[in-house]
């Protein structure tokens, strides 16, 4: 939680060696540097699954931008999944959409939180 009262979870999960970063709620300038921590945080291939953001702005287009950068600049892979009605939208809007790497589930990894 942050002081302007805006929330953004982050369920990080592993299973082999991919790790999925499941994030709920709003990615908006309060909030956008949970994405990049969460690169930085982390190790090895990573997801982030978008099913459950309600809401983003250009602060995490950015954020998102960031983190695939930073994870490819350490060799990782970095793809990100289900992105919810609201982020799709925003992607397809500025022609990001495809160019971030995106699978089509995180089956067989444990998402619980």
């Amino acid at each position: 939680m942050t002081d302007s009262g805006h929330i953004l979870r982050v369920a990080v999960a592993s299973t082999g060696q991919t790790t999925v970063a499941r994030f709920h709620g709003e990615v908006d300038v309060a909030t956008a540097e949970q994405l990049t921590d969460t690169i930085r945080e982390t190790e090895g291939p990573i997801v982030f699954e978008l099913s459950d953001v309600s809401f983003m702005d250009s602060s995490g287009i950015r954020a998102l931008v960031e983190a695939q950068g930073l994870a490819n600049g350490a060799g990782r892979h970095f793809a990100i999944c289900c992105p919810s009605p609201a982020v799709a939208r925003l992607l397809e809007l500025i022609n990001l959409r495809g160019r971030i790497p995106e699978v089509a589930s995180t089956d067989g990894v444990d998402r619980s939180e």
